[in-house]
């Protein structure tokens, strides 16, 4: 039976049903995927944005409409994987916009009309520079042409006419489009969770094709998807090497809209959308530092994303053996890290240029990888997630300023990555460590305990910026072998290290 209003349940099935159909059909439309980088991953994008967004919401058992599609629409964000996920999340935002604005738990035509049509305007206003014969079209035409629906199905069914008819346009619209002889890809599945959602309004779950691909998800013709600079006669991709997402926190419309014009200069493909509280940025560029570094100052950028085209020349082969970084927080001047041929980052740069590490370990020689020394969790924390963007393979060893002084004395550089690792590992595990956020009476007995219990004979003290090692501490010491060493360390007074 047609449904007249969509209520919880058929929000569910919508989303059951669509992400059935972006399993069952993603391949094909990733045969489309021409624009704007050949490299063939739009429709496991979409899968993927709405898989992980819905595994999450069911995990929150939440039961109204309005709250569901709220948390929906920011789930979709947060899990949106390209451009196309992104603006697919619009779609899902859309409805959970006028499903907040009702007082009940349903969504009628006319509530249908104008979550297509908010959709479609909070899409192309998160395009920087909107392109016509591409999703954004389909969307556009899916909008206006169920405008004067009066009933759910008469809506959702011109909604999907309409959007077919743009879809069928997007080959004409775009060149790239034309020579490959497709449809655009993002336009396609889109066109797809439109679908899914008509067959729920006329309650027919089961597409009529079975399992057949639709014919407006076929190419018109050959497509090849061969790399730049093969013999292959596919598109060719003369772009930005990079594809970067990230999610932006503590923002606003003025300073978005800033970042957006700042990525827009860097790169191109820039979608920024979400607000008031998330926002999700995607840019293709050559800089990926630039464009990490350009959300921090829009607000607070976080879980990174970069994947590198593959469409384009390989990157270069890097030197046999392995790199080695420094994170630390005002090490750079000490006897044992200056000079040790390491690269390194001070953890002030990293808190303003969150790139700053991502450069360095893809700037790094070394086929094996690298091994970095680190002063403390968090900027372990800080390598682990550049590591993950770079997709290189990096040993992260320490967590205290002397775990970085004992690492660099006995890794071997004319050794393998893996046994350099082991030696730092077991020098780190068998040292005493303390960090002092401040010196006074009460940390010099704290010290002198610790030395006692351990029964150390070597003791090395490492003072912070400005900090001095107490006349006491230095007396109850006598007797041990102490070395004092001074930093420009800003976020502690005192580390200190026993063997």
């Amino acid at each position: 039976m047609t449904l007249d209003v969509l209520d919880l349940p058929a929000l569910r099935r919508w989303v059951v049903i669509a992400r059935a159909d972006l399993a069952r059909h993603a391949a094909a439309i990733n045969g489309l995927n021409v624009f704007p980088v050949p490299d063939g991953d739009t429709g496991t994008n979409l899968l993927l944005t709405l898989d992980e967004a819905a595994r999450e919401v069911a995990a929150l058992r939440l039961t109204g409409l309005a709250e569901s599609a709220e948390a929906l629409a920011r789930a979709t964000l947060t899990s949106a994987r390209g451009n196309s996920g992104v603006i697919l999340s619009q779609l899902v935002r859309g409805v959970a916009e006028i499903a907040g604005r009702g007082t009940g738990e349903q969504l009628d035509h006319d509530d249908l009309r104008q979550a297509l049509a908010r959709a479609s305007v909070l899409a192309r206003s998160g395009v920087a520079r909107p392109v016509e014969g591409t999703v954004l079209s389909v969307a556009s035409a899916a909008a206006d042409g169920c405008a004067d629906g009066s009933s759910l199905a008469e809506v959702s069914g011109r909604a999907i006419t309409a959007g077919r008819e743009a879809l069928a346009r997007t080959r004409e619209q775009l060149d790239v489009l034309r020579e490959a002889g497709v449809v655009d890809a993002g336009g396609a599945g889109y066109l797809l969770v439109l679908e899914a959602l008509d067959r729920v309004v006329r309650d027919d779950p089961s597409p009529a094709d079975g399992d057949a691909t639709p014919e407006w998800l076929l190419a018109a013709g050959p497509v090849s998807l061969g790399a730049a600079g093969s013999d292959d006669c596919g598109p060719r991709h003369d772009g930005p090497a990079y594809e970067v997402m990230y999610l932006l926190d503590d923002s606003d419309d003025v300073r978005v809209e800033r970042l957006r014009g700042r990525l827009d200069a860097l790169g191109d493909s820039v979608v920024v959308a979400g607000g008031p509280r998330v926002w999700s940025v995607h840019v293709h560029v050559d800089d990926v530092a630039a464009a990490l570094n350009a959300g921090v100052g829009a607000g607070r950028p976080h879980r990174f994303r970069v994947t590198r085209f593959d469409v384009g020349a390989p990157p270069p082969r890097p030197v046999a053996g392995f790199g080695m970084l420094v994170v630390a927080d005002g090490l750079g001047d000490l006897d044992g890290v200056r000079g040790s041929q390491v690269a390194l980052v001070d953890v002030a740069d990293v808190r303003d240029q969150p790139g700053a590490v991502v450069d360095r370990l893809r700037d790094l020689g070394g086929d094996e990888g690298v091994l970095a020394l680190t002063d403390s969790t968090a900027a372990a924390e800080i390598v682990h997630e550049a590591a993950a963007i770079v997709g290189r393979v990096v040993h992260v060893v320490g967590s205290h300023p002397v775990h970085v002084l004992a690492g660099l004395s006995v890794i071997d550089g004319d050794g393998s990555l893996v046994d350099a690792a082991r030696d730092a590992l077991e020098v780190v595990d068998e040292a005493v460590v303390v960090l002092l956020e401040r010196t006074g009476a009460e940390q010099t007995a704290q010290v002198l305990d610790r030395v006692r219990e351990s029964g150390a004979e070597v003791v090395t003290l490492v003072t912070g910026a400005g900090a001095q090692v107490p006349a006491e501490l230095l007396d109850g010491l006598a007797g041990v072998e102490v070395t004092v060493l001074e930093s420009r360390a800003r976020g502690w007074a005192l580390a200190v290290g026993l063997e």
